[in-house]
């Protein structure tokens, strides 16, 4: 599994019947590894602390519970496999013929009157496929959360992009929403009943909001709440990233830090301010930059001024859905300023080839640099 936005998007597949077999198998073995088993603890405690930040009278613990019985039941498949490789390796083979000589003569049962049931036969056993089986039960677990969660994924009106795509969104109070690659915007069907306009959004938006007075608009990410009235301003909030950054182009908005431990105060921010939210310390700093620079992707645009190789490759990667490695490490930390607006992948390549001395190859869309980018 490449990321928790792909996860997220296949559980959610899953949970509204959309998903294929294969995404079911897939789910179902990458939560049964170490990473998966983290991964799906992390993702049950964020549930948690934003239900409980929603509705304090439910107990938080009971994510714990939850997770428990999602990972026994995943676990459990394991053991399933390992007993009927057993069962198959012990259980002796009889040819086709002498199985037909052996096989006693049917008996003539008394007739039964006519039930709508079938029953059992004794000593039949009903083999369901694995994977539908476990996909059933993860299911039912998975709905049972969302149920204490008041998760309604068909209360939800979701829209999502891949790698190297954008959308416009316009919400149904004309508000207007640019969402970048690998990104998810989602908010109630019944928005315009609520008495705040409330999205939630993974990855990296662009908000233009028309202004309401009496109904504030708020973003929910992962770490932090961004609460307006109208105003624009851009989000990015990847999960694989470090920060969450709000950078504000005009109006004025107030942040709150969703960390854990994290003081619960409100930051306000002015035009030109750029909030970064650290994830690892939980805390937020302020800086007046130049809004462009994060903003201009919604024009086609991408513009690094004096920044490390490692966060230009990172916007690459998403930019052009492509995997890049670089082979020398010390090379990410080098600093580049540079404008890409329309340039093929190959062109942007060439031209770091071109004015250092590194080397490149593409197979199937994965990426290796080879060679040091400076000294």
């Amino acid at each position: 599994m490449e990321n928790r936005n792909q996860l997220r998007a296949l559980l959610r597949k899953y949970v509204s019947g959309q998903s294929s077999r294969s995404e079911s198998e897939l789910v179902l073995q990458w939560l049964r590894s170490p990473e998966g088993g983290r991964e799906l603890a992390q993702l049950m405690d964020e549930l948690s602390e934003t239900a409980f930040e929603k509705q304090p009278g439910m107990d938080p613990r009971k994510s714990g519970e939850i997770y428990k019985r999602l990972r026994a039941s995943i676990q459990g498949l394991g053991e399933l496999e390992e007993f009927e490789r057993r069962e198959k390796r012990e259980k002796p083979e009889i040819p086709e013929s002498q199985e037909s000589q052996e096989r006693p003569e049917k008996l003539e049962k008394p007739e039964r009157p006519e039930t709508g049931l079938r029953p059992l036969s004794p000593g039949r056993a009903y083999h369901v496929k694995k994977w539908q089986a476990a996909a059933s039960l993860l299911g039912f677990l998975l709905l049972s959360t969302a149920a204490f969660y008041g998760i309604r994924a068909y209360n939800t009106i979701t829209y999502t992009t891949g790698y190297a795509q954008q959308k416009v969104i316009i919400l149904p109070d004309q508000s207007r929403v640019t969402l970048n690659g690998n990104s998810t915007l989602s908010f109630p069907r019944n928005w315009d009943d609520k008495e705040t306009r409330e999205v939630q959004l993974e990855g990296e938006g662009y908000f233009e909001v028309k202004e309401n007075r009496e109904k504030a608009f708020t973003v929910s990410t992962s770490a932090i709440r961004i609460s307006v009235l109208g105003t624009t301003f851009n989000v990015k909030s990847y999960e694989e990233d470090k920060t969450i950054e709000t950078t504000l182009v005009e109006g004025k908005v107030a942040i709150r830090n969703l960390g854990k431990g994290a003081a619960k105060a409100e930051i306000t921010l002015e035009p030109n301010q750029k909030a970064t939210y650290e994830k690892e310390s939980a805390g937020i700093t302020l800086d007046k930059v130049r809004t462009e620079l994060y903003t201009s992707w919604k024009d086609g645009l991408l513009v690094f001024e004096d920044e490390p190789v490692e966060e230009i490759v990172r916007e690459l990667e998403r930019w052009y859905g492509v995997s890049i490695e670089i082979e020398d490490k010390a090379s990410k930390k080098c600093r580049f300023t540079i404008k890409i607006k329309n340039e093929s992948l190959d062109e942007v390549l060439k031209l770091f080839s071109s004015t250092t001395s590194v080397s490149y190859s593409n197979k199937n869309g994965k990426i290796l640099i080879k060679g040091k980018l400076c000294n």
